[in-house]
């Protein structure tokens, strides 16, 4: 992970969710998108959950299944703090030709 932008126009970078899960402990990823990036109330960050998802799931062990439940949860989370559930972006689906 890099300073590469997690958002575009936005202040996320890759580098704050190594930091986070090796030096603050950050062990899920609701918490990190919650309270380390506090994108929950402002936009969400849904855009870049799973990507979120993948970098702390190579700190943390975390299996396919593991990451794609973590990103189902936070978007839970996300619903119960929108004002209409119906709001939210589905998160995007991964493109398989991308270099991500």
């Amino acid at each position: 992970p890099s300073g590469r932008e997690l958002l575009s126009g936005r202040p996320y970078l890759e580098s704050e969710v190594s930091h986070s899960v090796q030096r603050e402990m950050a062990v899920d990823l609701s918490d990190f998108m919650s309270q380390r990036l506090r994108c929950l109330l402002i936009d969400h960050g849904l855009a870049c959950a799973g990507r979120v998802a993948a970098i702390m799931g190579k700190h943390l062990g975390w299996d396919e299944p593991e990451r794609l439940r973590q990103v189902e949860n936070y978007r839970t989370l996300a619903t119960r703090h929108s004002l209409t559930p119906d709001a939210l972006p589905s998160p995007p689906q991964p493109n398989p030709g991308s270099a991500d």
